[in-house]
């Protein structure tokens, strides 16, 4: 088995943020548009949009828009998201077999936990043998090069 470093898994992260952000965006469009024309009683004593709650939203459904991409994607026969596959990686178990939805879901909201809210998830890469970030760690999975 051999582990996916700290570089690749670095440009596939970006390259999956910028499809996560894209979808993300979309989705918020979508959402800033028709929430308000559905139900006009609710937002008709907003006469400014209150920069923080759009921020709020946006960053919430980031987060929503995430959970399916990476769990779906890393529990399928691909094992992989887009990012990942650019650049040859998938994520398995310790043993190299397919992860479960509900592993990738783990694996995901820890991932935004140490990711997100703390900034430290991926300082154990190059400190492990197995090139695991913390969310790794905690899930029992590795991502490794196909």
């Amino acid at each position: 088995m051999r582990y996916a470093n700290i570089g690749k898994r670095s440009l596939a992260f970006f390259l999956d943020l910028i499809i996560w952000l894209v979808l993300t965006s979309i989705i918020y469009g979508l959402v800033a548009v028709f929430i308000p024309a559905l139900f006009p009683a609710l937002f008709k004593d907003i006469t400014t949009t209150s920069t923080g709650a759009s921020d709020q939203l946006f960053w919430l459904i980031f987060i929503i828009v995430g959970w399916p991409y990476h769990s779906i994607n890393h529990s399928s026969p691909r094992q992989a998201t887009l990012g990942k596959r650019a650049f040859g990686i998938i994520v398995s178990d310790l043993n190299e077999n397919q992860i479960s939805f509900g592993r990738a879901t783990g694996r995901y909201f820890c991932f935004v936990l140490f990711t997100v809210l703390v900034l430290v998830d991926f300082l154990s890469v190059p400190f492990t043998d197995n090139n695991q970030a913390l969310h790794d760690l905690i899930t029992r999975t590795v991502v490794i090069e196909k």
